[in-house]
């Protein structure tokens, strides 16, 4: 999610200054580099603003720190370093609030939001011992 936020955010705030420098009359090229560089602090800004504004929403992607691993290499120790599985979201919500997750199955569990999403990553959340699974119609 956050590559596309990036690319639209650059291209709306570089094509603004473009259009503001091209329809203000008689300025200087030092208008059109502060522009320029006021789209590109907008472009590097936004992007980490908006996860922390949005939170966690209804069907997006989220991936669990601590699911089973189906590793197909028989090394013991890479258990502990499980990055677990990516799941979808049935929930809006915030960090350290619960959601509850869809599993692979059809079934749901309850998961607790760590982080949102980042540029290249999608929120990162913890699953919960299950008490019981409930299928999805």
């Amino acid at each position: 999610m956050g590559l596309p936020l990036f690319l639209r955010v650059f291209l709306l705030s570089s094509s603004l200054s473009l259009l503001a420098f091209a329809l203000l009359p008689d300025v200087d090229m030092w208008l059109l580099v502060k522009l320029l560089a006021l789209s590109l602090g907008i472009t590097l800004i936004i992007p980490v603003l908006y996860p922390h504004l949005r939170g966690v929403r209804k069907g997006d992607v989220v991936q669990a720190v601590n699911a089973p691993m189906r590793s197909f290499l028989p090394i013991p120790f890479l258990s502990a370093f499980s990055m677990g599985g990516q799941f979808i979201s049935l929930d809006n919500g915030r960090i350290g609030s619960r959601i509850k997750v869809a599993m692979p199955d059809g079934s749901w569990r309850e998961a607790l939001v760590l982080s949102y999403s980042g540029l290249f990553n999608p929120a990162r959340v913890r699953l919960l011992e299950a008490e019981h699974t409930i299928k999805i119609l």
